[in-house]
């Protein structure tokens, strides 16, 4: 049964991704183009992750593999591939356990709990074994090429098999803790989810910082003092010491996943009939006439958009998570910004430039950082495939195509200039920018995420995901999202780079100022194009 459901839920999951299904719910055929585009889509996002974690892991194999430190080689690699593998699946695996659509159907059916939670935690399993794959591959390589033995080599596929299991296991289990907290304190809820889930983005953030400030330092030192190196990190060693496969080691390693693994799936399946069954006490409301105000189609679809996506934690994080990175980035330019550009006063004088006018140049880059953050901005890119099965109650009122699709990408407008409005305040107080500089560095940041909002709407009626199983697969896992992140953080890097270039330039208010009239222009023939196209298409969904 249990293979039976997980071939399920993965072939749902292939279908969507490629292509859906159709009104009849049988999957639509796909091209040929379709499928090779995703494939090198996917390979050219696999190849620069493999290449960053090669970059990281060639430097470490160069110096401790020849001296002997094949334990603390991959210990260390070991302790950041669990910490990520765990941190980016904690909601992924409630979501799959406790928030999956078919989760009642399922129980309803002569099917054990046990396989139940088996099969979903199977599924994000699967997840994660392709995550370490991508991780562990460049390790294993650069581990062979600077001198590695067999023994080693054989320890470290050992320690991709077993690894995604304590991390699966372990997400799974503070899932289930998540969701048993959360449904207590239910009035709450949203809350909860939202502060521990950046709590643990946070704690993330602050170790990888800390790790690549003292990794500089550790590879200084590390050739010339390994021995005491070395005894300073003799726990990480013993812990690599499984990847070499040392009898006792590998034992207890062996015996440590195996309890977490079995008594994670014992607890879950004991408990989740109840959890799944289980009533939220509500108070009782009295209702108060009140007078009914009218609003226009627009307003009222605006507000239901905002009431969704404040009452989605899952939606919430992933959709504007880049609003809080805007928030930060601005921060880090204000506080930080004029120091990075300080220059020795002889040195501005061979320039030919006042310190003033380096940080104006200056400007379009610290303008380009907002833009990037808030590439990450994923939420109209969501808006239509969220409907879901409930997609014909839109449709069957008498509302323009346009009028619902222009709804749905407004809550984006709407946070965005605000964000954009706080940030470039923040920027423009702390560089001491010029009245037209400051409001340039607020509108470019606007403009982009009108473009975002509109161009995200654009892709989701172009890739819908409707027949999602738990918003996971919209937000985060559909083709829409994948697509609309590539692009718009493309075109933050390309704007980036363009800045660096343009710092030469010495007309900087003009160059912001057309880039703002590109954004709003294609903004404008992107606003014609939902009105007309893409509101056909989505009147045929």
């Amino acid at each position: 049964m249990v293979k039976k459901l997980l071939g399920i839920r993965l072939r749902g999951t292939f279908v969507s991704a490629l292509g859906g299904k159709d009104k009849k719910g049988n999957p639509k055929p796909v091209s040929k183009g379709r499928l090779l585009g995703i494939g090198l889509v996917y390979a050219f996002l696999a190849v620069i992750f493999l290449g960053l974690i090669f970059t990281f892991a060639a430097p470490l194999a160069m110096i401790l593999v020849p001296l002997g430190g094949d334990n603390l080689y991959f210990g260390i690699f070991m302790l950041i591939s669990l910490s990520v593998v765990f941190i980016f699946s904690i909601f992924e695996t409630k979501n799959e356990l406790y928030e999956c659509k078919d989760n009642e159907l399922l129980l309803a059916m002569p099917i054990r709990p046990r396989d139940i939670v088996i099969s979903r935690i199977c599924t994000v399993l699967i997840y994660n074994y392709i995550e370490e794959l991508i991780f562990m591959l460049p390790i294993i390589i650069c581990y062979a090429i600077f001198g590695g033995s067999i023994v080693g080599i054989l320890g470290a596929i050992y320690v991709f098999l077993t690894l995604p299991l304590i991390a699966t296991s372990l997400s799974a289990g503070v899932g289930y803790a998540v969701h048993l907290i959360s449904h207590k304190l239910a009035r709450f809820k949203n809350l909860m989810v939202m502060i521990l889930s950046l709590g643990f983005l946070v704690i993330y953030f602050v170790g990888y910082t800390a790790l690549m400030e003292n990794m500089e330092k550790f590879l200084e030192n590390l050739e010339t003092n390994f021995e005491s190196i070395a005894e300073n990190y003799s726990f990480v060693a013993h812990i690599g010491s499984v990847a070499t496969l040392k009898p006792v080691p590998v034992l207890l390693y062996t015996l440590i996943f195996a309890l977490i693994t079995l008594t994670t799936v014992y607890v879950i399946s004991k408990k989740y009939i109840g959890l799944m069954t289980a009533t939220v006490k509500t108070q009782k409301k009295t209702y108060v006439a009140k007078e009914l105000k009218g609003k226009s189609q627009l307003v009222a679809l605006t507000k239901k958009e905002f009431s969704k996506f404040f009452s989605s934690p899952t939606y919430m994080l992933n959709g504007g998570l880049g609003f809080i990175f805007q928030i930060a980035a601005a921060i880090f330019i204000a506080v930080l910004g004029p120091g990075l550009f300080e220059l020795d006063a002889s040195m501005l004088a061979e320039m030919g430039v006042t310190a003033d006018e380096v940080m104006r140049m200056a400007i379009p880059l610290f303008v380009s950082i907002l833009v990037f953050a808030e590439s990450m901005v994923m939420m109209s890119v969501s808006a239509v495939s969220l409907e879901g099965k409930n997609l014909w109650i839109l449709k069957s009122m008498p509302i323009f195509g346009k009028t619902v699709l222009l709804a749905k990408a407004m809550p984006q407008i709407i946070l965005s200039v605000v964000f954009s409005f706080i940030s470039g305040l923040i920027v423009a107080i702390g560089i001491g920018a010029g009245f037209v500089e400051s409001l340039l560095i607020i509108l470019i940041p606007a403009a982009f995420g009108v473009f975002a909002a509109l161009s995200g709407i654009i892709i989701n009626v172009l890739l819908p995901k409707l027949d999602f199983v738990n918003e996971v697969q919209v937000v985060k896992q559909s083709s829409a999202a994948f697509i609309s992140m590539l692009v718009n953080m493309l075109i933050g890097i390309v704007m980036i780079i363009s800045s660096v270039i343009a710092m030469a330039i010495p007309f900087t208010s003009l160059l912001l100022f057309l880039i703002f009239i590109v954004i709003v222009g294609i903004s404008v023939g992107l606003y014609f194009i939902i009105a007309g196209p893409i509101a056909k298409r989505f009147s045929t969904f």
